[in-house]
């Protein structure tokens, strides 16, 4: 009977141990959300308040679960938050430009390819080996200058530019990357103007 009663203990004692560590670092979850400057840093860090807060939900002692509940709800919703609604969320709409961008790498270079091969610059996609385009891009067109442009077709850039355009000779040939109307904040690096 003791035994048993001493084993009790040891399992309060664990379950007490790890409630209190989830929430420590729930609390530090909360400072990164609040302190970080990075939007990235911010959702990691509520996404780990929510997460800890979880814990003694399930596992921590009737008198420590409504501290975790309440971390879990304000991650939950601090998560929530930060994301935005699906559209319109920046970090969203600045991820979907990059990904386009880094498509487009991809056909600049194989434009570039075609071109030291050729000697001329590709009419369409079907002169070049590369992955289709991306659902966020309306359309791919490419001048008779070697410029590549992409229509977006996600708001609120929808219908806006990026224009790759090649400068140099047929050995060492650059790429120019503008983004047209879009907004600065949604650009990446390498075609915001400089």
């Amino acid at each position: 009977m003791a035994e048993q009663e001493q084993q009790e203990g040891t399992s309060f004692k664990v379950r007490r141990s790890l409630t209190q560590l989830s929430l420590a670092f729930a609390v530090i979850g909360l400072i990164a959300g609040v302190a970080v400057m990075s939007p990235d840093g911010r959702f990691a860090g509520l996404a780990l308040m929510a997460l800890c807060g979880a814990v003694p939900l399930v596992i921590g002692p009737s008198n420590l679960r409504k501290y975790g509940a309440f971390a879990a709800v304000v991650g939950t919703i601090g998560v929530i938050l930060l994301a935005g609604s699906g559209e319109s969320s920046p970090y969203r709409n600045k991820a979907r430009t990059q990904a386009v961008y880094d498509v487009a790498v991809q056909y600049c270079e194989a434009s570039a390819a075609y071109r030291l091969r050729a000697k001329s610059w590709p009419a369409g996609v079907a002169d070049l080996n590369v992955p289709k385009k991306p659902r966020t891009v309306t359309s791919v067109s490419f001048g008779a200058d070697g410029s590549i442009t992409f229509v977006l077709s996600f708001p609120p850039v929808k219908d806006s530019t990026l224009v790759f355009t090649p400068s140099g000779g047929n050995a060492a040939i650059t790429w120019t990357c503008r983004g047209g109307s879009i907004p600065e904040a949604y650009l990446p690096a390498a075609c915001r103007e400089r």
